[in-house]
């Protein structure tokens, strides 16, 4: 955990250097809201700024990290992630630009929080459990029995059930509902509702 603590350190520096906003999502943002897990990655989504991602990418050189630097514009231009390896350890770092309406809003209503004497921009519980959503999509075809399998099924569980009191039912379920996964929402909702002795040691 000292690798990510310091890798999650350096990626926040340089960005908060630089003035470039930026959303922790993914498996951290799942860890920081619900319960540990491993993870080999720091999924960020930053702000669509040219000029600060340029430089951005100009200092990541200097701090240790490699990419491929044609495929990192080209991931840019087309919206799709962007993997950054980290030369200090075998973590990674996978970015995302903010072009598209949830990673914009990801972006905006992110949440100050302290991680071991850092302060990082995380995503808000309700943009961690509507990311799990969807990723998995239609789960329809899923039996309940088999759902607990899915790691993004146990993230989700976990972190509706850490931060259950905290939680803006309204916002979510209006979220699910505009990309057509209420469905998705509800099942999962209904399998962190359960509270038998067996699902809780799978956690």
């Amino acid at each position: 955990m000292a690798e990510f603590d310091n890798l999650v350190k350096r990626i926040a520096r340089i960005l908060d250097e630089i003035h470039l906003k930026y959303v922790i999502v993914g498996g951290f943002a799942t860890i920081l809201r619900g319960r540990p897990r491993t993870t080999t990655d720091l999924d960020l989504i930053i702000e669509n700024n040219q000029e600060k991602i340029e430089t951005f990418l100009e200092e990541l050189k200097k701090q240790n990290f490699d990419m491929m630097e044609n495929q990192f514009r080209m991931a840019i231009k087309e919206g799709t992630n962007i993997s950054i390896f980290d030369n200090l350890s075998p973590l990674r770092v996978d970015l995302k630009v903010a072009t598209k309406r949830d990673d914009i809003t990801a972006l905006t209503s992110a949440i100050k929080e302290s991680y071991n004497g850092v302060i990082v921009q995380v995503a808000s519980t309700e943009q961690i459990l509507y990311g799990k959503v969807l990723y998995l999509g239609d789960i329809s075809d899923i039996p309940d029995t088999e759902l607990i399998e899915y790691q993004d099924v146990r993230d989700f569980i976990n972190v509706f059930r850490q931060q259950r009191d905290q939680i803006n039912l309204n916002v979510l379920k209006e979220n699910a509902q505009k990309a057509g996964l209420t469905h998705t929402l509800e099942k999962l909702i209904a399998e962190a509702k359960k509270k038998s002795t067996k699902q809780q040691t799978l956690f």
